[in-house]
């Protein structure tokens, strides 16, 4: 991906990267040991810094923070429900400034 001053393919990859942040550290660790429930739920902060990057990033520095919230919807045997919501905001120092909203269901 390369930086562009709209930044128009943040949001999508930003989404995906924040998801795939909040998720991965969690697999196979024992954090994720006991039988989920039904209302079972854990909140996550992830904020990350890109200071005088290099190569295409050097000379900036970003600065990008999350807030989401995962909640057990339902449990029928191994299959569970999750829902996940929650919130980004990245700002650039060349001016760039980007928000969304993560909100995903899976089975």
């Amino acid at each position: 991906m390369s930086r562009t001053s709209s930044g128009s393919a943040l949001p999508g990859v930003g989404g995906l990267f924040v998801l795939l942040c909040l998720v991965l550290p969690f697999l196979g660790s024992g954090i994720v040991s006991a039988a989920p429930r039904a209302g079972d739920r854990f909140e996550y902060d992830y904020n990350t810094n890109v200071d005088q990057g290099a190569g295409d990033y050097f000379g900036y520095t970003d600065h990008m923070r999350s807030h989401s919230a995962y909640a057990i919807q339902d449990v029928q045997g191994d299959s569970v429900t999750v829902r996940g919501t929650g919130s980004w905001v990245f700002d650039g120092s060349d001016g760039t400034h980007q928000s969304g909203i993560v909100d995903v269901s899976s089975p």
